[in-house]
């Protein structure tokens, strides 16, 4: 076959056999109907639509609980941190901590945050290795 025949469609055209096309639809109409009785005879109460979505709601619930308990599990306490800000007082005798090193990130990281300035590739390298 070539580009520049046609292919014929005609076969697909339901205007081309009115009476096939009625049939068509009767059987289709015939074989859907038991279960769209069966739809309607269903109680659609909110509580039965509530029922549906029980099992899709405590799988979203399960997910949202694993992420919270490992976020909960890596970010260190208040205590820690307070005990960490206390040493650093400690230490040097002041408290020199921006608000960036006080809610957690490195020096070398607070730095960046606090001046506004994305890093440079091989400085975000470098970083990944900060404490």
């Amino acid at each position: 076959m070539t580009d520049d025949e046609r292919i014929d469609l005609g076969a697909l055209d339901p205007a081309r056999d009115p009476a096939r096309l009625e049939r068509s639809a009767r059987a289709i109409t015939a074989r859907v109907a038991p279960v769209l009785a069966a739809r309607r005879a269903q109680r659609a109460d909110a509580w039965a639509l509530l029922a549906a979505w029980r099992r899709p709601v405590l799988a979203a619930a399960a997910a949202i609980v694993v992420i919270s308990v490992v976020t909960l599990v890596r970010t260190p306490r208040p205590a820690a941190r307070a005990a960490t800000a206390a040493t650093v007082v400690a230490t040097t005798g002041a408290s020199n901590t921006s608000l960036s090193e006080a809610a957690g990130l490195p020096g070398a990281v607070a730095s960046y945050v606090e001046a506004d300035v994305p890093p440079s590739p091989s400085k975000t390298l470098d970083l990944q290795g900060t404490p």
